[in-house]
């Protein structure tokens, strides 16, 4: 362990005095700029360039910091980098204190070439280079800046002045609404023109001009710094956004300083620009995603499955439509005119104006158009991508469409549609059907184990009750696993994925279940005969009862959060006509606050002998509704919780001792002294059988019609009828014996006859007489 600790210590220090690779390309910004850095190092020299500044770099390096000069053609200093421990980002300051930082970036850059073979290329290219600045990096500049011309000015502008207003440019022309065809193309050797822009729904114009230089190039004319700020304030408040023009002036029109402008979806351009920026984005790109889709035709049950596969759908679409030139889209927030990017005879993409459920108008992508893009593309996909995608990972695909890619590798003729869906995904649903079943019931096999064939087993075991809810779950889950990454349309996979759910749920359900009852059965010591006791039957009961309710419940609402069923409005009825509700299920109701009741006071225990009202018996089972009593018939008796609850329960389970009450009659020949002296006996006897700290009470109680009567009062130590039973039997035994030896006699009921003889008319006949 010493020597790992060594090895770990020198490797650290080994590595720390290792000089740092500054070598690369790397997207970097300061205070009031930004550009991309071509560092090249030589053992500890490094030397640099950044082309958009005309600017120079060299220094020397010294573990990971780089110290050295940076220099510009009107401007320069000191700096001081250093590389962080991944060598993906730098920090560093010039000598005024400035900050200075940067990122590593990929090492091939997909940067397009500008074009300026005439003022319609140029504007093109300029567009399409500051659109992928603002969305993807600074290399881009490399397309935008040669697309301009500053041989108008009086002097050439410093690089930094250069950059500045070709920012501010592309703010300006970023306000209006350009169809590149209106930009002469042709015809124009050696003329300079200028171009008309409109800013929509405003009334307010631009006018662009262009300059032909040699060699056959032309270049956008900049206007100066001033008449820039002054174009780009008229055109701001024209559209009333003063919080755009406040951050675009204080920061010199840096392209991607209001970046969250076009996430309020105001018009169709900050529509098509926020879905398209939503790729690679993760999740807040996915939501932005999915809030510019009108979904309120997808089924809600599957529009967290679905709206995915249609973004996915219309971005392939609209990346072999053409070149996504965002100034081309109409911008003006105020149109109630659907803006319809491409037209096909198999469908269409519109973007129209919508209502949110907040009540915001935005614009979205249509319903007609979400339900049209399968049709529209395998119409146009063997279209290859657009050559200028503004994102370079655009053309990156999803996992469906890299399966699907996959499937038209072995064979075009799988892709093709039949009916909903297509060849491939129909064979894939065939073997999903037949498969699915059969791997269901083998784990449930597997869970279950071997079967038992003892019929002596009353139980089966948990393992073989689990078989059933393992299958239906293992049946849901693989059934929705597949159906989610074969890219079904909606009218297929709507139902498979809730039979998919409804099988996971019930399984879920039917589990829990058996593992609450094994869990009840464990700690009951229904298990294992003569195990202990952990806890209270009648808890355990009723706590299983809660669970499992609780798990119907959670069924309940899973299957209609699962299949967007209205279930919200349902609960709001109850609590509309909550009244109704309780009138209609008040018995209900209190048997369940019964239970609670019986949970809370624990009147009796599983095994007690207890009388409610004219019932008497043995408690059996407590359940949440009912309890159930075995009476000393041997029949079963069900009292309603909410009954027992009312009624006044006489528990004979808690008895500490049994109350007996001899009456022992006497025949009227015992002496008083002889019956003094059996009374004090009978005491003593009495005592040998009371409970502890029970003083039994013995004497004449009264004179009866054929005996003297006395009565013991014993509480006998028995807790159960049967052991009461046997108490009053070995008492009554020993009483019968201490009457025997001391020859006192039991009475029993007699009569005795007595004649008189009473005169008559015919002579004398005796009159009976009877007594008790």
């Amino acid at each position: 362990m010493r020597s790992l600790l060594v090895a770990l210590v020198l490797a650290t220090a080994a590595s720390a005095q290792t000089p740092a690779d500054w070598t690369g390309r790397w997207d970097s910004c300061w205070v009031d700029g930004c550009a991309t850095l071509d560092l090249v190092q030589t053992a500890d020299s490094v030397r640099g360039t950044y082309d958009l500044y005309e600017g120079v770099i060299e220094g020397t390096v010294e573990g990971r910091v780089l110290t050295g000069t940076w220099a510009e053609p009107d401007d320069g200093g000191q700096i001081v980098f250093t590389l962080s421990p991944d060598g993906q980002t730098f920090f560093g300051r010039d000598d005024v204190g400035d900050w200075w930082n940067g990122g590593r970036l990929p090492a091939a850059a997909n940067v397009a070439r500008a074009k300026t073979g005439d003022p319609r290329e140029s504007l093109q290219s300029f567009l399409e280079g500051m659109n992928a600045v603002r969305e993807a990096g600074l290399e881009h500049f490399e397309t935008a800046l040669p697309a301009l011309t500053f041989a108008l000015d009086p002097e050439p502008p410093p690089p930094w002045d250069r950059v500045e207003r070709a920012n501010s440019l592309f703010q300006v022309l970023d306000q209006t609404m350009i169809r590149i065809y209106d930009v002469p193309h042709t015809g124009l050797v050696g003329r300079d023109t200028s171009l008309v822009l409109d800013q929509l729904g405003t009334g307010e114009s631009v006018r662009l001009g262009f300059h032909a230089e040699q060699e056959g190039r032309w270049g956008i004319v900049v206007p100066s710094r001033e008449s820039l700020d002054s174009t780009l304030t008229r055109l701001l408040m024209a559209r009333g956004d003063e919080a755009t023009l406040r951050a675009l002036l204080a920061t010199k029109g840096l392209v991607g300083t209001v970046p969250d402008r076009h996430h309020r979806l105001d018009s169709p351009r900050a529509t098509m620009r926020t879905f398209m920026e939503g790729f690679g984005q993760g999740e807040d790109g996915r939501e932005r995603i999915e809030a510019t889709l009108d979904l309120s035709r997808v089924d809600p049950a599957v529009r967290a499955q679905e709206a995915p596969l249609l973004a996915d759908f219309l971005r392939q679409v609209l990346l072999r439509v053409g070149t996504l030139v965002w100034q081309q889209i109409p911008d003006d927030p105020a149109s109630d005119a659907p803006y319809v990017h491409f037209a096909h005879p198999r469908g269409r993409i519109v973007v129209a104006p919508a209502e949110t459920e907040d009540g915001r108008r935005v614009w979205q992508f249509t319903p007609e158009t979400l339900g049209e893009l399968r049709a529209l593309y395998e119409a146009i996909n063997d279209m290859p991508l657009s050559e200028a995608a503004i994102q370079p990972e655009a053309s990156e695909r999803s996992a469906f469409f890299r399966l699907r890619d996959r499937v038209a590798d072995v064979s075009p003729a799988l892709v093709r549609r039949s009916g909903l869906a297509e060849t491939w995904q129909w064979i894939a649903l065939g073997l999903l059907l037949v498969l699915t079943p059969m791997a269901a019931l083998v784990s449930g096999r597997v869970v279950a184990g071997r079967p038992r064939v003892d019929s002596s087993v009353r139980k089966k075991p948990t393992r073989v009750r689990l078989r059933w809810p393992v299958r239906l779950g293992a049946f849901g889950g693989i059934l929705l696993w597949f159906v989610s990454h074969l890219g079904l349309p909606q009218a297929l996979f709507s139902p498979l994925r809730a039979v998919g759910l409804v099988a996971l749920i019930a399984g879920g359900v039917g589990g829990a279940f058996v593992l609450v009852d094994a869990i009840a059965r464990r700690l009951t010591g229904r298990d294992t005969p003569g195990a202990p006791v952990v806890v209270d039957d009648i808890l355990v009961s009723l706590a299983a009862g809660v669970v499992k309710i609780t798990a119907v419940v959670a069924a309940i609402l899973l299957t209609a959060e699962a299949l967007a069923l209205p279930y919200q409005s349902v609960l709001a009825g109850i609590g509309i006509g909550g009244l109704a509700f309780a009138i209609a299920a008040q018995d209900t109701v209190a048997n369940f606050f019964g239970s609670a009741v019986i949970m809370a006071d624990r009147p009796f225990r599983k095994g007690d002998l207890v009388r409610v009202g004219s019932q008497e018996g043995i408690v059996e089972h407590v359940g949440l509704r009912s309890t159930h009593l075995r009476t000393l018939d041997d029949s079963v008796v069900v009292i309603p919780n909410g009954q027992l609850a009312k009624e006044t329960v006489d528990n004979r389970g808690l008895r500490r001792a049994r109350r007996v009450e001899v009456e022992l009659g006497v025949v009227y020949d015992t002496t008083a002294d002889a019956l003094h002296d059996f009374v004090q006996r009978v005491t003593e006897v009495a005592q040998t059988h009371a409970a502890d700290g029970r003083e039994p009470t013995v004497g004449v109680w009264a004179f009866g019609a054929s005996s003297i009567d006395l009565k013991v009062v014993c509480f006998l130590p028995a807790r159960t009828l049967p052991e009461e039973q046997q108490a009053r039997h070995l008492l009554l035994l020993d009483l019968l014996r201490l009457a025997d030896e001391m020859g006192v006699e039991f009475a029993f009921p007699t009569q005795t006859l007595h004649l008189e003889s009473v005169a008559s008319a015919n002579g004398h006949h005796p009159v009976p007489t009877e007594e008790h």
